[in-house]
């Protein structure tokens, strides 16, 4: 998926539940956060489509899973923390306007990270601290300012 921002919207544009985990582990002096290094080049949080009937809580659960290989309580997902944005995105040629749902999700980093699976597989992960994640959010603007907005509403 590409951002296109709102210069090329299209009224017929195609709408995306997306959901993003922002993922944590606070058990040390440093908060440190999960990044994902995506096999178009750019690192970004565990993300993904809300499928039918499924919740919020139960699509961060499941992407995380899919992405990561871990399994994460539904107290985990810290719900305080949720922030939504609107973009607008391009799929296949297509304009998508995407419906961002993201939110804080505590994890413990010593547990194993299994990655590399599935068609959209990430090449490779680490746990940075909150200035090396801005440092490395890079691609796309929205991703930094939705993890700011995160970060902030938990006081991290």
């Amino acid at each position: 998926m590409r951002i296109i921002g709102n210069r090329n919207i299209k009224e017929n544009a195609k709408e995306r539940r997306n959901v993003r985990a922002i993922l944590f582990d606070d058990s040390s002096e440093e908060v440190e956060y999960l990044l994902l290094y995506a096999r178009k080049g750019y690192w970004q949080f565990p993300q993904g489509g809300i499928d039918l009937g499924e919740s919020e809580i139960e699509a961060v659960q499941r992407e995380v899973l899919e992405e990561t290989g871990l399994r994460i309580w539904r107290r985990d997902v810290i719900v305080k923390s949720k922030v939504e944005d609107l973009y607008f995105a391009e799929r296949k040629g297509q304009p998508i306007k995407v419906y961002l749902s993201a939110y804080a999700v505590r994890c413990n980093k010593n547990k194993e990270i299994v990655i590399g699976r599935g068609g959209d597989a990430h090449q490779d992960y680490q746990w940075a601290d909150k200035s090396r994640v801005l440092k490395l959010l890079t691609e796309y603007h929205e991703q930094k300012k939705v993890f700011e907005k995160v970060v902030t509403l938990m006081n991290f």
